[in-house]
């Protein structure tokens, strides 16, 4: 018997085409999958760089709101806080003020955290002059302030929206703690706060 070979007549354009759409399919989802890690990866660093922004800011200005001192150095002058609101906070800091060989001191230094432009800022005023700035800081960029005051017994005293309204200065006198909450925006729009109650990262869409 006569072994007959047949002819391979290769791959049909049916078939050619199946291929290709399924190496299309494929090369659609391993993109996805690579565009979707990448995304997710940069939104990881941008927030990691966020919380360190925000945490160094508050760690600063912990620091100052706990040295604060009446501008005039004496129990019964006026409030270390000379305004404050929902999102900013004026207020004198004894800091710098102490000679190495002596025991006095010279006035506290004015320091002003607010919003500015698209971010937070920190003002520092001279000391003999304290309408005068001395240094101002660009600190969160894409951020916003959260003030929150307590009394001495825990009761949170009440904050104006605007320096329009100032607390008087008993109510400011009447203010023992002071906590501060940063909240930075993302380039999506996603917001994650740092401080105050939560030391984070609590997001909000």
């Amino acid at each position: 018997m006569i072994a007959r070979i047949r002819r391979d007549d290769g791959i049909t354009t049916t078939e050619l085409i199946i291929a290709m759409a399924i190496t299309a399919v494929l090369g659609v989802m391993t993109l996805t999958v690579i565009l979707g890690l990448s995304r997710a990866s940069d939104a990881s660093t941008e927030r990691s760089q966020s919380a360190s922004v925000a945490r160094t800011a508050l760690e600063s200005w912990g620091s100052l709101l706990a040295v604060r001192e009446s501008p005039e150095l004496d129990e019964s002058a006026d409030p270390s806080i000379e305004t404050i609101t929902a999102d900013s906070i004026v207020f004198y800091a004894s800091i710098d003020n102490r000679a190495l060989d002596s025991s006095e001191t010279t006035s506290p230094t004015r320091i002003e955290i607010t919003a500015s432009g698209e971010g937070l800022v920190e003002r520092r005023f001279e000391r003999d002059h304290p309408e005068t700035m001395l240094t101002e800081r660009h600190l969160v960029p894409n951020g916003s302030l959260s003030v929150r005051a307590y009394r001495a017994d825990g009761r949170q005293i009440a904050l104006p929206s605007s320096a329009d309204s100032p607390l008087t200065v008993s109510q400011r006198a009447a203010i023992d703690r002071v906590t501060l909450e940063v909240t930075v925006r993302d380039e999506r729009g996603r917001s994650y706060s740092y401080g105050g109650a939560n030391d984070v990262p609590t997001t909000s869409e």
